[in-house]
């Protein structure tokens, strides 16, 4: 049986709320809606394999040049849809 690896996971610190806010903020500026925004942020702190996929409307943007030169391109594999999430038994 599989267990689910966020029960292990540890309290957020604030630089890491404050790290979440600003991510997710130039993923909402890029162009994502609010929720799909927020998984990318998560994406980026624990791992793109552990976040649900984007929403219908926000799958296949294309990402502007200045999100991928801060944050890589990572979250634009996400929204392409080449990371899938961890499905737990």
């Amino acid at each position: 049986m599989k267990t689910d690896k966020r029960k292990g996971d540890r309290p957020e610190t604030l630089s890491q709320a404050i790290n979440w806010e600003t991510v997710k903020g130039r993923y909402r500026r890029a162009g994502l809606c609010e929720g799909c925004a927020g998984q990318a942020a998560y994406g980026h702190q624990i791992s793109f394999t552990r976040i649900n996929p984007p929403c219908d409307s926000c799958r296949g943007r294309v990402l502007t040049d200045r999100v991928l030169r801060q944050q890589g391109g990572r979250g634009q594999l996400w929204v392409n849809g080449h990371w899938h999430p961890v499905v737990s038994d």
